[in-house]
């Protein structure tokens, strides 16, 4: 079960996991597979991010001849999730 909006029911935290990937339903998956180890029942996005990493890679310098240094980047998306159980309450009646 993925939560998009405020449930008629309580939940009970036992954790969080996080996740950096590229696909959704991929971290999805994963995520899920996860809170079923821990018995949860429920998984709620708590925040989402973009992570940047940069490497640098110095070049090379021999007599008369240089090479010039290398930038590269690459950008990921990083996920923390809550997983919970549902509590089940007795209904209310009016």
């Amino acid at each position: 079960m993925i939560l998009r909006a405020v449930p008629d029911y309580q939940v009970e935290q036992i954790g969080i996991v996080e996740v950096r990937c590229g696909q959704l339903n991929h971290c999805i998956e994963y995520v899920k597979e996860k809170a079923r180890e821990q018995g949860a029942d429920v998984i709620i996005l708590a925040d989402s991010g973009i992570v940047t990493s940069v490497q640098y890679m110095p070049g090379t310098r021999a007599g008369n001849t240089s090479t010039p240094g290398q930038i590269s980047s690459s950008n990921g998306q990083i996920q923390t999730w809550e997983i919970a159980r549902k509590i089940l309450t007795p209904s209310k009646e009016k």
